[in-house]
């Protein structure tokens, strides 16, 4: 039961993230009340990128608790790549040393500059690919393993 509330919960933040972001709502860059240097968007972004691998993790029962060996690396696996994916807004904000993760390109150092902004790029691509990557590969392994099991 409890898994089931929390993959619902997942979709829900996944869902109304991706909503927000592909319609380019304009609530993404209203500050939020209590801390105005952060605009929704970020959050939102975050918890998206969080919520992602976490519809993968609930959505398997095999993980809860593993099944086996295999489950077991499977589930390892997913549990880094959400720690990864809750990684993204800190990392995100040592790169631009701001919560709006803006880069001006016009500072001295790498922090904020144009350099950080690309690792601030392949990071995000990198949080939103991985789980898809990882979501294929589980699937053709356990195609795989059950067909060779026969």
């Amino acid at each position: 039961m409890k898994r089931k509330l929390l993959l619902s919960l997942s979709l829900l933040i996944f869902s109304g993230s991706l909503v927000l972001l592909v319609t380019g709502s304009s609530l993404l860059v209203q500050p939020l009340f209590f801390a105005k240097s952060v605009p929704l968007g970020t959050i939102t972004t975050w918890a998206g990128i969080i919520a992602m691998p976490c519809v993968i993790f609930y959505s398997i029962k095999g993980f809860h608790p593993p099944t086996g060996e295999f489950m077991k690396v499977f589930r390892t696996i997913n549990l880094i790549i959400i720690f990864l994916a809750a990684c993204w807004g800190i990392v995100s904000w040592f790169l631009a040393r701001n919560w709006s993760f803006s880069f001006s390109g016009y500072v001295d150092g790498f922090f904020g500059s144009d350099r950080a902004f690309n690792v601030f790029q392949q990071y995000t691509v990198f949080s939103v690919v991985l789980p898809i990557v990882f979501l294929l590969t589980y699937l053709l392994s356990k195609a795989l393993k059950s067909k060779f099991q026969k």
